[in-house]
């Protein structure tokens, strides 16, 4: 009988005798298994993330009230959260805009020098 996702993956009840057998009984098995969020030094510590305020799409004016709704909803409408985007990425984003609008980016000075060539020639 299958117990979900990745029951292959788990270890079995010798797991830790075999691994003994192998490795000698001076070094602990260890377990790739990490909780979400848990910290390496094996704290144990787990991320809590808060609840979703309900909201109104912008897009349809559905009402979206659980974090699957939201990732269903940016899957069906190619949509991000802005808050997955550090600021840097927004200032980043404002330099490159100005630069295109401006006239500034490297193919804009390509395209100045191959004018400026075919002019002289």
């Amino acid at each position: 009988m299958s117990q979900g996702k990745g029951d292959k993956r788990r270890q079995g009840k010798n797991y830790e005798k075999n691994y003994e057998s192998i490795f000698g009984k001076d070094k602990k098995a260890e377990t790739s298994f990490r909780r979400y969020g848990a910290s390496r030094d094996d704290t144990h510590s787990v991320y809590i993330v808060e609840d979703l305020e309900p909201f109104k799409s912008p897009i349809t004016g559905e009402i979206i009230s659980s974090r699957s709704q939201l990732r269903q909803h940016h899957r069906e409408h190619g949509t991000t959260d802005a808050r997955d985007y550090s600021s840097g990425y927004f200032e980043k984003k404002a330099r490159e805009r100005e630069a295109a609008i401006n006239g500034r980016t490297d193919s804009d000075r390509q395209n100045r020098i191959e004018i400026l060539r075919d002019r002289m020639n």
